[in-house]
């Protein structure tokens, strides 16, 4: 009885013991060259001061660490294995259990492949394609890169990179691939090609039938395709045929559609961010810029982006825009797009779109709540998005999210979530649009416009730290604003000129996305009038006091209110 009594109380003992759980991040397999954070959790540890032992597979490698993370920096193959971690109470013998053993793989990052189409070797004024391709994974921005700088002469999203041959042209080309929100980040270079350019195409000659003759013929060995005149039907003739000469080739191609399109929704309200985006209709893999036109008037010439955004839009704002499509380095366009009306309105939208929590960046795994919130009844309204991954507007009830009444939830969000927001109703239009971006490292700002003298407080925030355990950067338009060791910065009354783009790195870690936070002007107060008076000069002040009862006295009428300026006619490119 008395081993029996002794086996219960050992066993009450062991199972009262504090549990290590460990955590790998950003995953469980990653790629060689990352950052790996594990994370030893003591749970029912108490207030008692720990320190952490580290093991892969079986052999400890870092003992004694006063903090609950250990960072594996630039990781390669041989960091793989099981790994597991326990905690001992500082200046005792008790220690944790071990925690059950997580497998880290490191993988090689992928490989891009380079090919060039026609050949290696091409003609000087010949259209040359380069193709990035990258298997196993989608979503990259790629770079082209020309002997043995390391700067990018071109970056796309587009996986080719096209150009006409010159003889500056001859060199060693590769390539890589980047993403910015998910894993991998990058790919390994790719294999070098390089190029030679000879001379200048020789005089076509052909035989002429008609004013419209089009035809195909040899040259160098190259076949090249001959358009003259407006038919484009390519008939073969016999170059010996000589009736007359034409001393360039031209490419026959079909001129590509372009096609405008705006979200939220062709009508918003002050206030909001309008995207509007022009698609090439069978462009190609071809590398163009893109004109933008507002009735009639270029504002915006030779851009690489597909889309501009329009940040805090007012009455100004509303018009007809079109773009066209332009193939980079080249004079040849795409056809004028088909005009488009954006109608910005004063009147302040019935429902709003309420964001829980409250921010405009979040965690991946996070729970996001979105309710369409009415100033009467929100019966009839709907969530919808526009995904800036798949560049595409859906509902809420489309698979992304759950819908109860006039609120959608997300119970998991990943990058694929990161778009814009709103509320839709077939009969009252459209909410306010919100946007929303998913990362692991987040500044956390407001989801709305503040009007001048608000205070704003910024957070910059990584998943698995705690606030107080971090140095970060913070940015507005791409400058260093301030570091603060506490991860928080703030801005105790806010004018118009604090109006950007923010953003925040942390050190070894990774940065967050940019958010744009609107300022709207302050509607005139007399009281803050006469506050700033009396602050810059009370005898300026006293002066306007004794005008105005000179004024009076005189039965004069009294000054008219003061008129602050509209909203400036600016394009805010995001």
């Amino acid at each position: 009885m008395e081993t029996k009594h002794q086996n219960l109380n050992l066993s009450f003992i062991s199972l009262g013991q504090p549990k290590a759980v460990l955590t790998i991040y950003p995953a469980n397999q990653v790629f060689r060259g990352e950052s790996v954070t594990l994370v030893c959790d003591i749970q029912g540890g108490g207030g008692s001061e720990w320190t952490y032992h580290w093991y892969n597979s079986g052999n400890t490698f870092y003992s004694y660490s006063t903090t609950e993370q250990c960072k594996l920096s630039s990781v390669s193959e041989s960091d793989s294995g099981e790994y597991t971690c326990r905690g001992k109470v500082e200046g005792s013998t008790q220690y944790s259990d071990t925690s059950t053993a997580v497998k880290l793989t490191v993988s090689a990052l992928p490989r891009a492949t380079l090919t060039v189409d026609p050949g290696s070797t091409v003609f000087i004024r010949e259209s040359v394609t380069l193709k990035c391709e990258i298997t196993g994974y989608d979503g990259w921005r790629y770079q082209w890169f020309k002997g043995s700088s390391r700067t990018a002469v071109s970056q796309s999203q587009r996986n080719t990179f096209t150009f006409i041959g010159s003889a500056a042209d001859q060199d060693q080309y590769w390539c890589r691939g980047l993403r910015y929100y998910t894993r991998p980040i990058s790919s390994q270079d790719s294999n070098k090609i390089t190029l030679t350019v000879r001379g200048e195409f020789t005089d076509l000659t052909l035989s002429m039938y008609n004013e419209n003759y089009s035809g195909e013929c040899m040259v160098k060995f190259k076949k090249i395709n001959i358009l003259f005149g407006r038919t484009l039907n390519l008939a073969r003739r016999s170059c010996s045929e000589i009736l007359f000469s034409i001393k360039y080739c031209f490419f026959s191609t079909e001129v590509p559609n372009a096609v405008v399109s705006i979200n939220p929704d062709n009508q918003v309200f002050r206030g909001e961010t309008v995207i509007l985006r022009c698609d090439l209709q069978e462009g190609g893999g071809t590398e163009w810029r893109y004109n933008w036109y507002k009735n009639g008037n270029t504002v915006y010439s030779d851009i690489t982006s597909q889309e501009i955004r329009l940040s805090s839009v007012s009455e100004s704002d509303s018009g007809e825009y079109a773009c066209i499509g332009k193939i980079a380095g080249t004079q040849r366009y795409s056809h004028y797009s088909s005009a488009v009306i954006l109608t910005v309105s004063v009147t302040t939208p019935s429902v709003t779109l309420i964001v829980s929590p409250s921010r405009s960046q979040h965690f991946t795994t996070d729970f996001l709540s979105l309710i369409c919130e009415g100033q009467s009844d929100s019966t009839g309204w709907r969530v919808r998005r526009y995904s800036l991954s798949e560049s595409k507007v859906s509902d809420c009830s489309s698979g992304w999210g759950s819908v109860t009444g006039s609120t959608c939830n997300i119970s998991s969000l990943s990058t694929n979530d990161t778009g814009v927001y709103w509320c839709e109703s077939e009969s009252e239009g459209n909410s306010n649009p919100v946007n929303i971006t998913v990362h692991y490292v987040i500044l956390v700002s407001p989801v709305h416009p503040l009007t001048e003298g608000d205070p704003l407080t910024l957070h910059c925030l990584f998943l698995y730290t705690k606030p107080l355990d971090l140095t970060a950067d913070f940015y507005k338009d791409g400058l260093l604003l301030q570091t603060q060791t506490t991860g928080e910065m703030t801005i105790p009354t806010v004018s118009k000129s604090d109006e950007g783009l923010y953003h925040c790195t942390i050190l070894q870690i990774g940065e967050s996305p940019q958010s744009w936070i609107s300022v709207r002007e302050a509607p005139f107060s007399v009281l803050r009038l006469l506050s700033s008076l009396m602050a810059a000069s009370p005898y300026l002040l006293l002066t306007i006091i004794l005008v105005v009862k000179c004024y009076k006295s005189q039965g004069k009428k009294s000054l008219n209110k003061i008129k602050y300026p509209g909203w400036p006619q600016v394009l805010k490119k995001s």
